[in-house]
């Protein structure tokens, strides 16, 4: 099973994130926008829970490390994701060549390797 990525940011760069890979890649499955200008926090936890609940692996990718968007994805991890139930872990700087290395290599790397090449990659894109 691919690994889920969740994009919770600000207003409405997730979608607008979303929809610029899908541009360059087709469709992606499991690739799933939240904004915190449309969801309230218990909104955004009622949702990330109901995703988690069937087991699968989940990166999640914030705007940046200092705001909700981060809290709301620490948050899901502490209380959602365990070893052995679903593997979680969250990314902050979430920028497009960070998102096409996900999308390109998610179903080819054990979690661990994928999380390390996607902050890598997302790192290098930045000149």
């Amino acid at each position: 099973m691919a690994v889920r990525g969740i994009i919770i940011a600000h207003a409405d760069l997730a979608q607008a994130l979303i929809t610029t890979v899908e541009s360059i890649t087709g469709p992606q499955d499991d690739l799933l926008a939240l904004s915190n200008i449309s969801l309230s926090r218990e909104e955004m936890d009622h949702l990330i829970r109901h995703y988690l609940e069937d087991g699968q692996s989940t990166i999640f990718f914030t705007d940046f490390s200092a705001g909700s968007t981060y809290a709301v994805a620490r948050i899901a991890i502490n209380s959602y994701c365990r070893p052995g139930r679903v593997i979680c872990d969250a990314i902050s700087g979430v920028n497009l060549p960070m998102l096409l290395s996900f999308v390109t290599k998610r179903n080819n790397l054990p979690f661990s390797a994928l999380m390390e090449t996607v902050r890598q990659d997302g790192h290098r894109g930045i000149q």
